[in-house]
């Protein structure tokens, strides 16, 4: 069985938080993308980068290449 994948609050993002934003997340430390509303908390979740590819770093190479032409 696997769980499904879920983020944690994060209490330093929260403090910036409006006051609206608190119904959506009292009560719960950590949300699942199936969220009635993952969308309007998701800013202030724990959510890692996806990791950058090969692709990525030669695209920023040739750029930074260019550029110095």
């Amino acid at each position: 069985m696997t769980e499904p994948t879920g983020y944690k609050l994060n209490p330093e993002k929260l403090k910036r938080a409006s006051q609206s934003i608190l119904p959506f997340v009292c009560g719960a430390f950590y949300y699942t993308e199936n969220y009635e509303y993952f969308d309007v908390i998701k800013p202030y979740l724990d959510i890692p980068e996806e990791p950058k590819g090969i692709e990525y770093y030669q695209k920023e190479l040739d750029m930074k290449v260019i550029k110095s032409l």
